[in-house]
């Protein structure tokens, strides 16, 4: 079993995954015709293993990969990456999508449990700050006693520090993005309220409306899918149940996938704003969407990031099968 490629020699490096064949970080597999290649790291070339050592590692990729639920496909060709670090890149006919709840399950239960313990804290500090009013208020009952005047006063106070304390908040600062020329924006909490997606004319059919400390950020592409889903992560924060998880994957799937479901929550964004329901509603965001809605936002919005970056890699790796296709024909036929 060779270990360096054939064309640079440089190590193919090893996997503990495929114990028929522990050769090499990134396999490309052709269940159909039996080929198996390792794909060398630093050239790029596909290096085609012997007859005798494919078949069962063939079979232990293809199941692999449709476990794997990190994955994206063209075509013809898919890319799947597993968390050990092997990637499996899959020649033939795609499987059908299928969108991994429950990669985001565990993850907004942690946030539900997170937000509940700040609420708690918040009720037991509030609980904490009315006795000591109420014992200010017994000993210092001699001075403001029941008028009018007193109660007011302590209102106002209130009042004011409530003010202080979210404006306080609002000018936290929550994330940084990169815009043009690599300039970095900040955007503080009150920014995150009014974050909005319009429609565009680019690939996607949207864009990222971010507005900062110094004007508007608008972003498109891979670049606008990653802080879209920071700013949802943060507007989602107080996570939900594993059955609306569930529940917003469903619509995703029913949308015919991530992009045409970001699509649609802009569509349907767009009507409500024009029937004027967003002024009426307090339960819409900036987003023009419910709590459900942007929940499932969030999940489409990361998995369409994962599946760009990924993307990005199948239209090198298409053109390096269709090469070392030909040169698997060849060799298969020196054995028939």
């Amino acid at each position: 079993m060779f270990a360096t490629c054939l064309v640079c020699h440089r190590a193919l490096g090893a996997n503990d995954v495929i114990e028929t064949f522990p050769v090499g970080r990134r396999l490309a597999f052709d269940e159909k015709t039996g080929r198996l290649w390792v794909i060398c790291k630093s050239c790029g070339h596909w290096n085609l293993s012997p007859l005798e050592e494919r078949w069962e590692a063939v079979e232990s990729c293809e199941k692999l990969y449709r476990e794997t639920r990190i994955r994206t496909a063209t075509e013809n060709i898919g890319l799947a990456k597993l968390n050990e670090g092997l990637d499996l890149v899959r020649i033939g006919k795609p499987l059908r999508p299928e969108f991994a709840a429950w990669r985001y399950g565990p993850r907004m239960i942690a946030r539900q449990r997170k937000a509940a313990l700040i609420t708690v804290g918040g009720v037991l500090a509030t609980g904490a700050g009315a006795i000591v009013v109420a014992g200010v208020a017994v000993s210092a009952a001699t001075l403001i006693a029941t008028s009018a005047f007193g109660i007011t006063l302590l209102q106002v106070g209130r009042v004011g520090l409530g003010k202080y304390l979210d404006y306080r908040q609002n000018e936290q600062v929550m994330m940084k993005v990169s815009g043009p020329k690599g300039h970095v924006y900040r955007l503080r909490r009150g920014d995150l309220r009014t974050v909005s997606l319009e429609p565009d004319n680019g690939p996607e059919g949207w864009r990222l409306v971010m507005p900062h400390e110094w004007g508007r950020l608008d972003l498109t592409g891979i670049n606008a899918k990653f802080a879209a889903g920071q700013v949802l992560a943060h507007l989602n924060a107080k996570g939900a149940s594993r059955s609306a998880v569930n529940i917003a994957a469903t619509r995703i799937s029913d949308a015919g996938g991530t992009q045409e479901f970001i699509r649609n929550a802009i569509a349907l964004r767009d009507k409500r704003r024009s029937a004027g329901l967003l002024m009426r509603d307090d339960s819409f965001d900036s987003f023009g969407l419910n709590n459900e809605e942007r929940l499932a936002v969030e999940m489409a919005m990361h998995e369409d990031a994962e599946q760009s970056a990924m993307q990005g890699e199948l239209a090198a790796l298409e053109q390096a099968w269709k090469d070392a296709e030909e040169i698997g024909a060849i060799a298969d036929r020196m054995f028939e």
